[in-house]
Order: C-alpha cells, then sequence, then structure tokens
C-alpha cells in the first residue's frame, strides 16, 4: 500500500513521524494485509 498524506506544516520530525507510525497501525487495524506500506509525507499549505 502506499499513501500521500498531508500534515500540518508545523509537525516538528517527532511529531511527523509519530503521526506516520499512526497511520500506519491504523491502517494496519483496518486492513491487516496492507504489507508492505509506504506513507509520503505531504505538507499542506493553503493554496
Amino acid at each position: 500500500m502506499a499513501a500521500k498524506v498531508g500534515f500540518d506544516p508545523g509537525y516538528s520530525t517527532a511529531d511527523l513521524a509519530d503521526a506516520i507510525n499512526r497511520v500506519e497501525e491504523n491502517t494496519r487495524a483496518a486492513v491487516p494485509i496492507a504489507r508492505p506500506m509506504y506513507v509520503e509525507p505531504d505538507i499542506l499549505t493553503e493554496t
């Protein structure tokens, strides 16, 4: 599974890593066969 996920630009590196880990954990809880998993962070900006 691969996903590009938007995150708050105010996140520190540690916050971003924690958020990505939560995305992975929640996805695996819902879809246990979702392996391998690649989560690409995208910084949300106003347009």
